[in-house]
């Protein structure tokens, strides 16, 4: 759709377009009088299930990832506490912005661009999407996503750990063991076949169980598990299928998708632990090679 290019030129009069096709094209497209259909389906249903050579380019994109996420745990693992608990890197003050600049020369210098990199500690990383800003604190959590994409081949990692300088608070460390049971115990239930939102309600029950409850605060805040449990990963980072309440389609195998449960209050904070499987017959193979450290001392 660059410059003048409208389809006319070889004499097409119809797109069929993703449903989230910008507004603005649509209309211009429409106002030549051509006609612009959205599609309701998956734009590119090939996409949800990966290929043997799919899977290799994102097992590749993961070791990356696991290797900036390594970077990231080492510099918490090294930081050193101040009297007023901030965490202090080679003689300065730790942020989240520095702790994400060192996650992102990492990828860079393994080919991935970054996208969207989060290191959000405290009550910040009670907002899933914060990406975090100012000094991070001992006995508080952080949270970090890496989602780095592949400059080779424009595939997809993806992975989110929790870490605590020194002893998390017991509720902190509850929320951790309970988001763990509740990653592992869904991972029990992916194969083909499974339909995403029973797999999404084991991971709440898990969540429920350890006392975790979902809801909103008086003054409108959300609190609990309030996001899917996982998506699909390849050439976006966010594919079909969709492991969410709303999902009925059952899996068909050799989707990859994310495994990711969260608990976020916004008094303390939150615990988020994210792997990524691929789909099987019988079972799902995790693609994550990271460890679940937690506490670093």
């Amino acid at each position: 759709f660059r410059g003048r290019y409208s389809g006319r030129e070889k004499n097409i009069r119809e797109w069929l377009v993703p449903s989230d096709f910008p507004l603005l094209l649509a209309d211009n497209l429409r106002a030549k009088e051509l006609t612009v259909t959205p599609c309701k389906e998956l734009f590119f249903p090939e996409r949800e299930c990966k290929s043997a050579s799919e899977v290799e380019q994102i097992e590749l994109a993961m070791r990356v990832t696991e290797k900036a996420m390594l970077a990231a745990k080492n510099i918490l693992l090294e930081s050193e506490v101040s009297v007023d608990g901030s965490l202090v890197y080679c003689g300065e003050l730790l942020t989240s912005e520095m702790l994400r600049t060192q996650i992102d020369m990492t990828l860079l210098k393994l080919r991935a661009s970054a996208v969207g990199t989060i290191a959000a500690g405290g009550v910040q990383s009670a907002q899933p999407h914060n990406s975090g800003s100012g000094v991070i604190k001992a006995h508080t959590p952080v949270v970090i996503d890496i989602f780095p994409r592949l400059q080779s081949s424009g595939y997809f990692g993806d992975m989110t750990r929790t870490y605590v300088k020194h002893e998390a608070p017991a509720i902190v460390k509850k929320a951790f063991n309970a988001v763990v049971a509740a990653r592992d115990e869904a991972k029990n239930f992916i194969r083909s076949g499974a339909v995403p939102s029973e797999i999404f309600a084991v991971a709440d029950r898990v969540l429920k169980k350890h006392g975790f409850e979902t809801g909103r605060t008086a003054d409108g805040r959300n609190y609990g598990f309030f996001h899917s449990l996982g998506h699909g990963v390849g050439l976006e980072i966010h594919e079909a299928p969709r492991l969410g309440p709303g999902n009925f389609v059952p899996l068909k195998g050799g989707e990859i998708i994310t495994v990711e449960p969260g608990v976020y209050y916004p008094d303390w904070g939150g615990v988020r632990m994210e792997d990524i499987v691929l789909t099987e017959e019988k079972s799902c193979r995790t693609i994550t090679c990271m460890d679940d450290d937690f506490e670093l001392d």
